[in-house]
């Protein structure tokens, strides 16, 4: 065993040795401009420039105009969706993105839809930048190795890391995510584990992204946090139906649908970043779709145990460098054991990685003995900006070769593999004490 790892350490040493913090700066500052080059050669080879996109605010600004209406009981209605969005994106090419989103969140999206769509996509932008904004002002006060930067620096060094570009440009809502993510784990870190969970049940919108969070908080029963994220989430729920009670029962009958989307012709399952769209991609070509998702189920479940194993070691004490990594890598390997997550999603990736920043704040080449945690961030940067395309280019590869199309989403396992080495980070910390 220990011959077998000397390789693996070599390899790491080597990489440290090399990733000085001079270069890691410079080939992060690079990132956007490569993928600035990427996006204007994918839109002249697709003859579609990417800056006219406009990405899927259409889908909000379809909750809010529905609500504005007074259209909430034909919210769910997909082919009147249709109608409304050609309407108003006035497109050559028919474009549509079904609103698929709980009935409550049309009270947030409304008033971004009180306007034109044009006038109410540049005010979803400026929101969206100023959540990020928050998220690291919010950091900025809790985490103090970060306030070697401004928010306002932190903010735009975040889209050195794709997902954040990705975030922009497919005019999403990850950057409020990322807030809620941020603010509840400062209230957890602060002790005010009601506020934390209770804003934790805001993810309701995605509910699938709080599986994980609140999975923990049961395991380590964290009784006061789950009254906290049971009490927004009832109220949220509470509100849909006020709003209107058959939308939130058609917003059931639809959620299988939903669940379906990636086994459907064109879906971007190359932009799926988790344990099942891993599967997907490798198996939906071999095997029937009970089969791919039942293998996607018991992988969710393995992940779940994962991380409560992780966490009946590690006492509940916020704060603790012990704690705070294994918050940060609990957090990151949860977004892969979510059942839907898209490129744009593992924005939410910047928490775990200003939490490893600000935990190890004097060693910036190795942060742990041997780099391996530095080594697997840096890979987790490069292999997010990369796994789409190849993910695309295998697609289409083993297609043309006259196999079935399958592919590796490299993203995945690199996580988890940076997740693994956070985890034994945080275990070298409790044995520290």
């Amino acid at each position: 065993m220990r011959g077998r790892s000397r390789p693996y350490e070599r390899f790491v040493a080597a990489a440290a040795d090399w990733l000085t913090a001079k270069r890691a700066k410079h080939f992060a500052m690079l990132l956007p401009l490569v993928a600035l080059a990427v996006m204007v050669v994918d839109s002249f080879v697709k003859r579609s420039f990417w800056f006219v996109y406009k990405g899927d605010f259409i889908l909000y600004y379809t909750g809010g105009r529905y609500l504005l209406t007074g259209r909430m009981n034909e919210l769910y209605d997909f082919a009147a969706q249709e109608v409304f969005q050609l309407e108003t994106l006035r497109l050559g090419v028919p474009q549509f993105t079904p609103f698929n989103h709980p009935p409550f969140t049309t009270l947030f999206y409304a008033p971004f839809a009180m306007a034109s769509f044009e006038l109410g996509l540049l005010f979803w932008s400026a929101a969206g930048f100023a959540a990020l904004m928050l998220a690291w002002h919010v950091l900025h006060q809790e985490l103090s190795a970060l306030t070697v930067y401004s928010p306002l620096r932190l903010a735009l060094l975040s889209f050195c890391f794709y997902p954040t570009i990705a975030w922009i440009l497919a005019n999403q809502n990850s950057a409020f995510t990322l807030l809620i993510y941020t603010m509840s784990y400062v209230a957890l870190r602060r002790g005010r584990d009601l506020a934390g969970g209770a804003i934790l049940g805001l993810l309701l919108y995605k509910p699938q992204l709080a599986l994980t969070p609140v999975f923990i908080l049961l395991v380590k029963g964290r009784l006061r946090a789950l009254m906290g994220s049971l009490l927004t989430s009832s109220l949220l729920i509470a509100v849909g139906f006020l709003l209107s009670p058959k939308a939130m029962v058609d917003y059931g009958r639809v959620l299988p649908q939903i669940a379906e989307l990636p086994f459907l012709p064109g879906y971007p399952i190359e932009k799926m970043h988790n344990l099942y769209g891993f599967c997907v991609l490798l198996l939906a070509h071999l095997f029937s779709v009970r089969v791919v998702e039942c293998v996607a189920f018991l992988l969710t479940v393995g992940g779940l145990l994962i991380v409560a194993a992780w966490w009946r070691t590690v006492p509940w004490q916020p704060g603790t460098r012990q704690w705070d990594l294994t918050f940060a890598f609990t957090l990151a390997l949860g977004l892969l054991i979510s059942p839907h997550l898209m490129l744009y999603d593992l924005m939410a990736l910047l928490l775990p990685i200003a939490i490893v920043c600000a935990t190890y704040p004097n060693r910036p080449r190795y942060l742990l003995d041997g780099g391996p945690l530095l080594v697997w961030t840096a890979l987790v940067f490069v292999v997010v900006f990369v796994s789409t395309y190849s993910t695309s280019a295998m697609l289409h590869l083993t297609g043309a070769l006259g196999f079935p199309k399958l592919a590796v989403q490299l993203s995945v396992p690199i996580i988890v593999g940076w997740a693994v080495v956070g985890h034994l980070a945080a275990a070298a910390c409790g044995k520290e004490k």
